[in-house]
């Protein structure tokens, strides 16, 4: 075979290889980024909504498991008072310091299964004036209060837009 032959077949190799690797990066961030959905639900400008925290569960989520959350600085936290799930049964404390919210199973729940779909619904919250601009929210959980906090990845929050009455 001529050397420049087996240069192209090397490029071409080195090209697939860094191909692949690229899509593997891209695909673990993107199912990352899938495990954590936060939203609005019917959102409107400066109003309250219910906001809803779904992810997968990496470890099972014993019943005194807490769930801490960072608001931006636009949300008004002041009316929120309840948190629950159709998901976790048991109950739930919530706490607020300015933007930080901490959210506790009581205890009195069953333990949640490792790779389950869990949904946390906290009301009510209410919506910057501009819901077009981007803004994440930090989440980290703890298994039990001996426990050290782990943080999830800082996610966008989608608003789902009030329906029009006609």
């Amino acid at each position: 075979m001529s050397s420049g032959k087996q240069f192209y077949q090397k490029i071409f190799s080195a090209v697939v290889g860094v191909t692949f690797c690229w899509a593997s990066i891209a695909q673990a961030q993107s199912s990352a980024k899938d495990d954590l959905r936060i939203q609005a639900l019917y959102a409107e400008p400066g109003k309250p909504s219910v906001y809803e925290i779904a992810f997968t569960t990496k470890e099972t989520l014993p019943p005194e498991a807490e769930f801490s959350f960072e608001f931006p600085a636009e949300f008004d936290l002041a009316q929120l008072q309840i948190a629950g799930s159709p998901d976790m049964k048991g109950g739930f404390t919530l706490k607020r310091d300015k933007q930080k919210v901490v959210v506790q199973r009581s205890g009195l729940g069953q333990s949640v299964a490792s790779g389950t779909l869990v949904r946390l619904r906290l009301g009510a919250i209410v919506n910057p004036k501009n819901l077009e601009s981007s803004r994440a929210v930090a989440m980290q959980v703890r298994l039990s209060a001996r426990s050290a906090w782990t943080t999830l990845a800082k996610q966008s929050i989608a608003f789902m837009a009030a329906k029009k009455s006609e």
